[in-house]
């Protein structure tokens, strides 16, 4: 099996990539702490409901109580 993942941060408001990262295996932690978390801050993720970031943003929560 081979292949990469490729994630790049798009911002939402000005269109510009804020961050792009390259990983051999899809890792939606790595993705969420390197990515969103350094370029929005952990509360102001936009989400678009997928059942992955549900998931992460539902562990969240969790974990600040």
């Amino acid at each position: 099996m081979c292949g990469v993942t490729h994630v790049c941060v798009v911002d939402g408001y000005s269109g510009k990539i804020v961050c792009f990262i390259t990983m051999p295996v899809k890792n939606n932690v790595e993705i969420y702490t390197h990515l969103f978390r350094m370029a929005f801050g952990i509360n102001s993720c936009r989400v678009d409901h997928a059942k992955e970031w549900t998931l992460m943003l539902f562990i969240q929560e969790l974990a600040s109580w």
